[in-house]
């Protein structure tokens, strides 16, 4: 006989680790072409030039043209549109599973709207100069990973 549902165990689900392999098979794209110019420092500290100070670099610079196309690394729903003083014109994609992705030194915050639901590959902006942090560097993009509120190097969530 079977007790009442009020006293039976908890049933224990495989959710988490589930959710961990999720993570750990997560492969993005590349956003846009081009080389990268600055890498991701997440835990090294290196030299603004910009801001004349020593700081982390939180993503990847992808050098380009104005105007080149920037698309969704990952499938997700748009987040956050702002314009930011440091990092210019930011697009921000939330992925689930804790992981987003961040956008910035983009053209125009007009093109793309928070709740737009994307697709990997979608376009969702250009290669702009909007940023001061990064001015003194050629047009490029500013790329970064978030996952479970910390940054990660996007190479290592890049698909080879």
């Amino acid at each position: 006989e079977k007790a009442p549902p009020e006293f039976q165990p908890a049933i224990v689900t495989s959710a988490a680790p589930e959710k961990v392999a999720e993570k750990e098979e997560f492969k993005m794209e590349m956003p846009c072409n081009g080389n990268v110019i600055s890498p991701c420092s997440v835990d090294e500290l290196v030299f603004c030039e910009t801001m004349q100070d020593w700081r982390t670099h939180n993503g990847l610079d992808i050098a380009g043209n104005i105007g080149d196309q920037v698309k969704a690394a990952e499938a997700g729903v748009v987040s956050e549109v702002y314009s930011d003083e440091l990092l210019g014109t930011v697009v921000v994609i939330d992925h689930e599973n804790g992981i987003s992705s961040l956008y910035a030194n983009l053209q125009n915050p007009d093109f793309i709207s928070v709740g737009a639901k994307v697709e990997k590959g979608d376009i969702i902006g250009g290669i702009g100069k909007s940023g001061s942090l990064e001015a003194n560097l050629e047009p490029h993009l500013h790329f970064e990973v978030i996952a479970d509120g910390e940054y990660k190097n996007p190479k290592d969530m890049i698909k080879n």
